[in-house]
């Protein structure tokens, strides 16, 4: 059946409705997801002969507006796609006409050579699109059910001609010779600017991004998104639109608008479906503009994470347990950014917060809300620096310090000298794994004599993505086996290989998973510490003692289906 054809029987299968429902309608959507396990029995017909709207029949059936749309597409015997969590690809909106795009209220999604697949939300408009296949000769389409709600402001951020226009008319009041400060102002706060850059924060929420780059370029702005610790392109925009852009991202951080060639660092709050959101902005002088990197603090958006929720290993989690135990000492966690460092030692405060305890933590930001921890906002612009905030907080009585990042010798120092004072110290450290962490605190010059007593334990850590359900199998021959460190298994052994969907956004991958090695200062470590033992000394300690290498770790993740050899190898660190 040509899709056309289809669609024209999916409108007659769910009564043309594509933003209202009747009451039949409503049961026969609450039936169907019933049937797919995606919701409860459905309700008893409310009384009432009108139509619902998706909002209140997502409230009678008691599921997302989502789920709604999604049991409409399986009446229909439609694809479905949630227009929140997958991105347009790029090829796809340059090849599309934005004339199109906005008369039919359609949304193109993915190219793969002469086929494209387009996303539409209302079926009332789905026999107008046989005039659509007809403006696009040589294409061979395939159309996928959205929300209506979703394609609107998806579309406007493709095309954002209105947002262009804007933005025209106040550079060419700048130029015509207004006060520059007053019209950047007057940019930044037009209708069409913020809710560009709304929808442009919302979007990567919804796609769970942890950073948004605005990067301009001579001829063209591109948005990228970090989704899963990888950049992936989002949208491109016109030039004038990007200073608007930026405009109001300055006064949303409350920076100096004026000032375009030095780098600039701010922080501002943004409220997204009753979800107070935090956010780091820097701003650096390029060749072509100002490029901006906002940085979304994830500890804003969710609930904290458990030890147990982490993903460990039942040995490496019942030794942290064991050092959280201790009544003083120093625990390390480390890894690159944006590793899960945060997260980690919030877990860890977590298990150690008990009324008992006076926890108190020092952090740039503050990335969670921790109820019953005494947290303390480090400011180094306002000379609050770690080191000096620290030796207040250790006069505050406290049981359990987290530092947040140890960053100098001084930091280190106060930090130890709290451990060997009868205070429990946690903190991080940027190191590629655990045993160069005493490497490199020797090199701050923190004493071996203090270290070795006052050390409990490293983790070291790092993030791989995690494989998509719709992942295969790829028979190994001897040569790659060899080549991951895994000779001992069979030629022919199955390994996990990414594959791609609609749900994954193409990329094989959704969320990330934590590997780790976790390094437990025994006696004959401490002992390497105050002799100066080398590196290569302490790693024969530390893995007599029981530590598993990273690369060991993600091997077994991977071996159970968790991520790719590819994804293992492109984390962990290993010898060149």
């Amino acid at each position: 059946m040509a899709d056309t054809d289809r669609l024209r029987e999916a409108a007659r299968q769910i009564g043309g409705s594509g933003t209202e429902l009747s009451r039949e309608l409503l049961a026969r959507v609450g039936q169907h997801l019933h049937a797919l396990g995606l919701a409860g029995p459905p309700p008893p017909q409310p009384s009432g002969a009108g139509p619902l709207g998706l909002d209140a029949a997502a409230e009678a059936l008691g599921v997302t507006r989502a789920r709604v749309v999604q049991g409409l597409a399986g009446l229909a015997r439609m694809p479905f796609v949630d227009l929140r969590q997958i991105s347009p690809a790029p090829e796809a909106i340059a090849s599309f006409p934005e004339v199109l795009a906005r008369r039919y209220r359609t949304l193109p999604l993915f190219l793969n050579g002469p086929e494209i697949t387009l996303a539409v939300g209302n079926p009332r408009s789905w026999n107008e699109l046989d005039e659509l296949s007809a403006r696009l000769p040589g294409r061979e389409i395939i159309f996928v059910l959205a929300d209506e709600a979703e394609l609107g402001p998806l579309i406007e951020l493709c095309w954002p001609t209105s947002t262009s226009e804007a933005v025209a008319l106040h550079l060419r009041a700048v130029l015509e010779g207004a006060d520059p400060s007053e019209a950047l102002q007057a940019l930044g706060a037009q209708a069409p600017v913020i809710e560009m850059v709304e929808a442009v924060l919302r979007r990567a929420l919804n796609m769970e991004a942890s950073d948004i780059h605005l990067e301009p370029f001579e001829t063209f702005v591109q948005v990228r998104f970090r989704v899963d610790g990888q950049l992936r392109l989002v949208f491109r925009y016109e030039p004038g639109v990007h200073e608007a852009m930026i405009a109001r991202l300055k006064i949303l951080s409350d920076l100096n608008i004026m000032d375009r060639m030095r780098p600039q660092d701010g922080r501002f709050t943004f409220v997204d479906a009753g979800r107070r959101v935090d956010a780091r902005l820097s701003l650096l002088r390029m060749a072509d503009g100002e490029k901006a990197v906002v940085r979304l603090l994830r500890g804003s958006l969710g609930a904290l994470r458990t030890l147990d929720d982490l993903g460990m290993t039942e040995d490496v989690r019942g030794s942290l347990r064991r050092i959280l135990a201790q009544p003083h000492g120093i625990f390390l966690v480390t890894g690159p950014t944006g590793s899960g460092k945060s997260s980690t030692l919030y877990a860890a405060l977590q298990a150690l917060n008990e009324g008992a305890r006076n926890l108190i933590t020092l952090e740039d930001p503050v990335e969670y809300r921790l109820p019953g921890a005494n947290q303390v906002p480090v400011r180094p612009d306002h000379d609050l620096t770690f080191a000096v905030a620290l030796r207040s907080v250790l006069r505050q009585d406290p049981d359990v310090v987290m530092v947040g990042e140890i960053r100098d010798q001084e930091t280190a120092e106060i930090a130890i000298r709290g451990a060997l004072t009868g205070h429990l110290m946690l903190s991080s450290l940027h190191t590629n794994d655990a045993v160069e962490t005493i490497t490199r605190l020797r090199e701050m010059g923190v004493a071996a004599s203090n270290l070795a007593p006052a050390l409990l334990g490293v983790l070291a850590q790092r993030l791989v993505r995690r494989l998509c359900g719709c992942h295969g199998y790829e028979a190994a021959d001897a040569e790659r086996l060899a080549d991951l460190g895994l000779g001992f298994l069979p030629p022919g052994t199955p390994l996990p290989a990414a594959r791609g969907c609609i749900a994954c956004d193409g990329q094989g991958f959704r969320g990330r998973a934590v590997i780790f090695e976790l390094l437990v200062a025994t006696a004959e470590i401490k002992q390497l510490i105050l002799t100066g033992g080398s590196s290569a000394e302490l790693t024969a300690a530390a893995r007599r003692a029981g530590l598993r290498p990273m690369a060991w770790a993600g091997m077994r993740a991977m071996l159970g289906g968790l991520t790719t050899p590819e994804e293992v190898l492109r984390a962990t660190p290993r010898p060149l």
